[in-house]
């Protein structure tokens, strides 16, 4: 989990601000996220390992499908508010919730909180957090999951 927060922390951080274009993250995003499964794979806890692999393989993959049929036009982004990083949020927090149901650790139900108060400050257009959402996803995102790797 370490190495999936440091991916998270730097991977997020750097596109915000690396204007690149969807293809651009979408290819990065695929590579992290590769790495940062197997890294799941080999350093979650063997009584952990298949149900959080999985669910958080389906998530990864199911925002990177997602991505690319927007990035294609087969897929509407007309009245979502910042659907690549709205997207992203969800899904996110989905895990986070899913992983804290899990193994019954607080920590992720409040990563998952986190995840929600900042799709809802995108929503809105807060502007600190409208300006800065990439980093702060990075944020959010690395830093529980760099803390808890500690306790894994």
């Amino acid at each position: 989990m370490l190495l999936w927060g440091v991916i998270c922390l730097i991977g997020f951080g750097v596109f915000q601000f690396w204007h690149a274009s969807l293809a651009e993250v979408n290819t990065t995003l695929a590579v992290l996220s590769i790495i940062g499964l197997f890294a799941l794979y080999y350093w979650v806890p063997q009584a952990n390992r298949k149900k959080l692999l999985v669910a958080w393989s389906i998530l990864v993959i199911l925002g990177l499908v997602i991505s690319i049929f927007w990035m294609n036009g087969w897929l509407s982004t007309a009245g979502i508010t910042a659907p690549f990083i709205s997207m992203w949020l969800v899904l996110f927090t989905l895990g986070f919730a899913y992983t804290g149901h899990y193994t019954k650790e607080n920590a992720w139900f409040a990563a998952a909180l986190i995840q929600i108060l900042l799709l809802i400050g995108v929503w809105l257009h807060v502007a600190s957090v409208w300006d800065f959402s990439y980093l702060l996803l990075g944020i959010i995102t690395g830093i529980p999951l760099i803390l808890m790797s500690f306790k894994y």
